[in-house]
Formats: C-alpha cells, structure tokens, sequence
C-alpha cells in the first residue's frame, strides 16, 4: 500500500508506540509494508526479518502483521512464532489483530487449507544492532 495509505498510517503509528514502550530499538524513518494474499496451499516457512531490508544501510528490527481476514473466510494459515523461551506461540485468526514483534523472532505462516488470507505485514527499520 501506498506511504500515505490509512493502513500505513496505523501500521507506522502503532509500530512506533510499541518500540517506544517495550523495545526501545533506534529507528530509522524507514518503514516498509506489503500486502499479502494467501491462496490455498499459501504458506511462508519458518525465517525471521532480522537484516533482510531491500533498502541498503537499514535492517529490519520490528516485524508486524495486521489480520485482514474474517476468520471465517478461510482455514488454516495460522501465524506461529518461537519466543526467546523456544515455545511455540498460535495467534489468534480475529480480523483487525495486530500483531509485533522483534525481527529477530523466527515464525511462519502455515499452509492455508480453504479460502483465502489477506494480512497487512511490515516493519521498522533502523541502523546495525550493536
């Protein structure tokens, strides 16, 4: 979606408070979101953002996910993250969940089985960790 698109503008809003309040990275003005669909047997196997900007000199260190879908329109495409514990977390399929997390966390989308999964990804963007 576009820069000055409303779910940009949430997504950056929301990223922003939430860096502020637990994380505290050093970010950049740098963010980037894409819009996903998942088809039937859309899945995104298990891997982590931290680092993999298309933009040089920035990294990715804040990954979120905004659900777009009812969850009633499809089956399957679960989000699952590791934690810093190595505990495997399901979130919740509700429209409108929004999820953030550290770039760093390795998580995945599972196959979806019926229908069809619209989610809202992206992620803040700053200097090297150090």
């Amino acid at each position: 979606p576009p820069d000055n698109s409303i779910l940009s503008k949430i997504a950056y809003s929301v990223m922003l408070e939430i860096n502020n309040s637990y994380y505290q990275y050093e970010l950049s003005n740098d963010y980037e979101f894409q819009l996903l669909k998942y088809n039937i047997g859309g899945k995104y196997d298990w891997h982590s953002d931290y680092g993999v900007s298309p933009k040089r000199g920035v990294y990715r260190k804040l990954s979120m996910t905004i659900q777009l879908s009812d969850p009633s329109e499809y089956e399957g495409g679960e989000l699952e993250i590791v934690d810093y514990y190595n505990r495997t977390h399901i979130f919740p399929k509700e429209k409108g969940m929004f999820i953030v997390f550290d770039s760093r966390i390795p998580h995945r989308v599972c196959p979806v089985t019926n229908g069809t999964r619209m989610s809202l990804v992206g992620w803040a963007n700053g200097p090297k960790l150090r």
